[in-house]
């Protein structure tokens, strides 16, 4: 007999299935929760990490694929910035939105939530 394990398994923050996701995270180490940020928060720090990465690196264009070698390390992680901690606004909206605490409560049982944030990470 042959068994599948999935690696990921998503679901909605709120559903039944949370218990199945925490049963995941305490096997894995990690879950994913669907539909839990609104797409145009999502596109707008998908727009500053990449702003990020071309303020940091000469002759990256987001466009042109060709030249997004230039300024990534081999894990997405922008090479060249000043700081070992990235700091911007739209992380940490995304990082202290309302939905993303009511999935870390609804998974660590708990409403004492702390949010930090120090860097992005984007894969090519």
């Amino acid at each position: 007999m042959r068994t599948t394990l999935a690696f990921v398994r998503a679901s909605q923050c709120l559903s039944p299935k949370v218990n199945r996701s925490k049963n995941f995270f305490d096997r894995y180490g990690f879950c994913v929760f669907r539909g839990v940020l609104p797409k145009d928060l999502c596109e707008a720090t998908i727009d500053d990490m990449w702003k990020l990465v071309i303020e940091n690196n000469a002759g990256v264009d987001r466009e042109q694929v060709d030249t997004w070698y230039r300024g990534w390390s081999s894990f997405g992680m922008p090479k060249n910035t000043t700081s070992h901690a990235i700091f911007r606004a739209s992380f940490l909206r995304l990082r202290q939105h309302p939905s993303v605490v009511q999935c870390f409560a609804s998974m660590l049982k708990t409403n004492d939530i702390v949010c930090n944030h120090d860097r992005c990470l984007m894969h090519r």
